[in-house]
């Protein structure tokens, strides 16, 4: 003990140490035990090189100017201060190795720090990169958003169109079965017409052909006639069977033109339901084509799809 103090009694005194014999407490039991236990046969003592310094840190003594014949191990000075001395020794080492004990502490405190710094680097890190993933989805989802949103737009779009197509297809539906009734109506008044005209002109072919005068023939044959001269019989049958026939004629033609109408009417009815039918299926194409390219995020959206029924 007393070695490894040496230096620190050194730096604490500013003083040279030297050993000058053996511990006088070594052989004795009965030593002062209150002073301290001497762990060493030599003992050290500050060797000082002028008396002042001695008198400054030590106070000066009898024994400073007696002669230099008697020992220092004889005097009882020198064994208090030897004493003192390894009292102080020991309260140096006890410090010091409450100091070396707090160095120890303090470099595992350290240590530790580092450590749990080194942790957090990497928590930071970790944290970081994860930052910059969500951002990363957030932007993406944005995006996603954003084209979700137009889609949504072009089929709020379509759907507009197609109802308003639907609508015009209704009113031109509604006008075209009106014409056609009406179509309808007068050619079946044609025909009876025509049905009526004929059955006149098979009475009087019957009657003209029985030779009995048919009330209001002279008349017709007289206006038929223009107030030309007055022709045989045969021909005046055959003039008004000519009449007959050319009214005849005249309502088969009418009803002819009717017919041709109404067909026209209902091939241009055919081609407005085939020519909107084919835009709603491509409308419709359009629109599914347009759901498969949305993201996954948007395949559980019910959207609306725009029936072929008319």
């Amino acid at each position: 003990m007393g070695s490894r103090a040496v230096p620190v009694i050194r730096k604490l005194y500013g003083v040279r140490l030297r050993f000058v014999g053996v511990c006088p407490w070594t052989d004795d039991p009965s030593g002062p035990g209150e002073m301290g236990v001497c762990h060493s046969k030599k003992v050290v003592i500050p060797d000082f090189e002028t008396s002042a310094r001695c008198s400054s840190m030590f106070g000066r003594y009898p024994s400073d100017i007696r002669p230099q014949n008697r020992t220092w191990e004889d005097s009882p000075v020198g064994r208090q201060k030897a004493a003192f001395t390894l009292e102080q020794l020991e309260n140096l080492e006890i410090c010091l190795k409450e100091a070396e004990e707090k160095a120890k502490a303090l470099l595992e405190q350290l240590l530790a720090s580092e450590e749990a710094k080194s942790q957090l680097l990497k928590k930071v890190s970790l944290l970081e990169e994860r930052l910059e993933v969500v951002d990363q989805k957030r932007n993406s989802e944005q995006f996603y958003e954003n084209m979700v949103l137009e889609k949504d737009k072009c089929i709020k779009k379509l759907q507009a169109e197609v109802k308003a197509s639907q609508e015009k297809l209704t009113a031109h539906k509604l006008k075209h079965k009106m014409t056609v009734k009406k179509l309808q109506t007068d050619l079946a008044v044609a025909k009876q017409e025509a049905a009526i005209t004929v059955l006149e002109l098979n009475e009087k072919m019957k009657t003209l052909c029985e030779g009995r005068p048919f009330p209001g023939v002279s008349n017709s044959v007289e206006v038929l006639c223009g107030g030309l001269p007055p022709v045989e019989e045969g021909d005046r049958k055959i003039s008004l069977i000519m009449e007959l026939s050319t009214q005849v004629s005249v309502q088969t033609e009418k009803i002819t033109q009717l017919e041709e109408v109404l067909e026209e009417k209902e091939r241009k009815i055919e081609e407005l339901v085939a020519k909107h039918s084919y835009r709603l299926s491509q409308k419709e194409t359009n629109l599914k084509e347009d759901l498969k390219d949305l993201p996954v995020e948007c395949d559980d959206r019910s959207v609306p799809v725009a029936s072929n029924e008319l």
